[in-house]
């Protein structure tokens, strides 16, 4: 008797699971849509970036960590933008605030002429000097390069911008 119990509760998890499976509640997570950047941002940034000597697809990184492709402001007030950009760099930089949350291709300029300077300035850095255009202060600087990094390498700029 217990015999056949047993042959029925593995039956029973079988069939489970496969009812599970069906849902899509058990197995391989589903995969991500890919977040779709705006029309016009890609554009900006195909015609600017090159000539910051930027890659587009660094920028687009960047944006996806930082708003996910939204025109935000942060809910503390302090970032701006689709690449976050804050108060005091924006003031260091003589950004309009106004400005750069109405016009995308002021925003796209200013985010790279940021970066670039960033680059510059912490070239020691290699090839994540761009983290410094998140901060200075390594630990973040460190943790912010791993979150743009793992984005950067699944990101196909053709299927972000389309």
């Amino acid at each position: 008797m217990s015999h056949a119990l047993s042959r029925l509760k593995r039956l029973n998890l079988c069939i489970s699971m496969v009812f599970l499976l069906s849902l899509g509640w058990v197995g391989t997570a589903p995969a991500q849509p890919v977040l779709q950047a705006p029309e016009e941002l890609c554009k900006a940034l195909r015609f600017l970036a090159p000539r910051y000597g930027l890659e587009i697809k660094r920028s687009l990184a960047i944006a996806h960590v930082e708003s996910h492709y939204r025109n935000i402001v942060s809910k503390d007030g302090y970032d701006y933008g689709y690449f976050q950009i804050n108060r005091w760099t924006a003031g260091h930089f003589n950004v309009n605030l106004k400005r750069l949350m109405n016009d995308v291709w002021y925003q796209t300029e200013a985010h790279l002429h940021i970066l670039s300077v960033k680059i510059h300035e912490c070239a020691s850095l290699g090839s994540e000097a761009y983290s410094c255009y998140h901060s200075k202060t390594p630990h973040f600087r460190q943790t912010y390069a791993a979150k743009v990094n793992a984005i950067y390498k699944k990101l196909n700029v053709k299927e972000v911008c389309k």
